[in-house]
């Protein structure tokens, strides 16, 4: 079990609230019911980096800078605080597992994990077989596995919930980032470098599909409530629809956004985050956008997740806090819109031989003796014609350290 810092449930975090104005893709701006609220994080340069609500009804958030995982009430109050997991982990996604724990990645060569946590706070982690694969996103798949993408290895990977890993290779240089399962029960995941959305069946087959755009680098991915996948295409600022037979719909968002994750909401839209316009958004199935400014400057948005209370959280990398976006019309219906282009699929399938390496919990991780402070630093991304350096880590100690990863 990892060291536990636990938070009185009476000492409510900083709490910001703020009616917005909000802007449409059109130039207008009109009153809006949705406000957003702001939280602090017990560590004041926690650089979350994601967000997922847990089967106990809290919501988990990953504090990258600390190597700590912070469980927090769905009012906002700060419950525990666990960890820290391998130092300099780079914990970088988070989700439900099929076994009634939060499972998540840990993105960082020296680390190059995947762990477990209950919602009591104990933490287990499993090494990737590939070294310096760098696990990143994850998400429980229709086998009761969970699966999730490695980056700098260029493999999907599939863990049981015993830890027994196996991966499935893919073209060198793919770089996958996002996972989602999609409407047809089939994984589906981006390839950031490759510019393809990809899917993959439990048996390992793989298909792939070119984008429209090349270096849209696309990044995160989810079933939308309308059957079709919903991906973020972070250097061409635009929302892709896709659907199951992988034919594309490009939604132009405003220039530079960068939008990064997203998520189906609890009001029939798609929320995305905006990386550098400091934004949370929200879209229609029928593409119209609304953008909300997030109170905090140059917050650097990442994570999002349709979380309790019909409300969509998120977290603020560089602002080190958890925002929420409360008032959701639930009953709203979609917006039309003008007719985007439309473009037909460039698919390849390919059929993979999956290697499966068993692998023991790694449960002796002890914390450095010395108080070490981790300051987790995101990067502007720039185009990916090999793996640009998306994350830097620095790790001060006695003597300083600079480790550099790509996404």
């Amino acid at each position: 079990m990892k060291n536990i810092k636990m938070f009185a449930r009476g000492i409510a975090p900083k709490l910001l609230a703020v009616t917005l104005l909000v802007t449409l893709v059109s130039g207008q701006t009109a009153a809006a019911l949705e406000t957003i609220s702001e939280y602090n994080l017990p560590s004041g340069a926690g650089s979350p980096f994601d967000v997922t609500t847990g089967p106990d009804g809290n919501l988990w958030v990953l504090e990258g800078g600390q190597d700590k995982i912070v469980k927090m009430s769905p009012s906002g109050t700060v419950l525990a605080e666990y960890g820290p997991v391998s130092a300099v982990s780079g914990l970088l996604s988070i989700t439900n597992g099929p076994d009634g724990n939060l499972w998540f990645t840990e993105y960082n060569g020296t680390a190059n994990k995947v762990g477990k946590i209950t919602t009591a706070g104990v933490i287990t982690e499993y090494s990737s077989p590939t070294v310096n694969s760098s696990p990143y996103d994850i998400v429980t798949g229709p086998d009761g596995n969970l699966w999730f993408t490695e980056t700098n290895g260029n493999n999907i990977g599939k863990i049981t919930t015993a830890g027994v890993i196996t991966e499935y290779p893919l073209a060198p240089g793919s770089a996958p980032t996002g996972i989602t399962v999609g409407p047809d029960g089939n994984l589906w995941f981006t390839e950031q470098s490759t510019n393809k959305i990809s899917k993959i069946t439990t048996a390992g087959v793989i298909t792939e599909f070119s984008t429209p755009t090349a270096g849209s680098n696309p990044n995160d991915i989810v079933t939308g409530p309308d059957g079709n996948l919903w991906v973020t295409e972070f250097s061409s600022d635009t929302i892709t629809k896709v659907t199951t037979s992988g034919v594309m719909t490009e939604y132009p968002i405003a220039a530079g956004t960068n939008p990064f994750n997203i998520t189906a909401g609890p009001d029939g839209n798609l929320w995305f985050t905006g990386f550098s316009s400091n934004t949370v958004s929200k879209l229609t199935t029928a593409g119209v956008v609304t953008n909300f400014t997030i109170p905090t400057a140059a917050s650097a948005p990442l994570g999002i997740t349709n979380g309790p209370n019909n409300q969509i959280w998120f977290t603020e990398q560089a602002g080190s806090k958890v925002g929420v976006v409360s008032g959701l019309n639930v009953a709203a219906a979609p917006t039309p819109t003008p007719t985007p282009t439309v473009t037909a699929p460039s698919s390849s399938v390919t059929p993979t031989s999956a290697v499966t390496t068993p692998t023991a919990p790694d449960t002796g991780y002890a914390a450095p003796a010395s108080s070490a402070r981790v300051l987790f630093t995101l990067l502007p991304l720039i185009p990916l014609t090999a793996l640009a350096s998306f994350y830097s880590y620095r790790l001060h100690r006695r003597s300083p350290v600079a480790i550099t990863i790509s996404k």
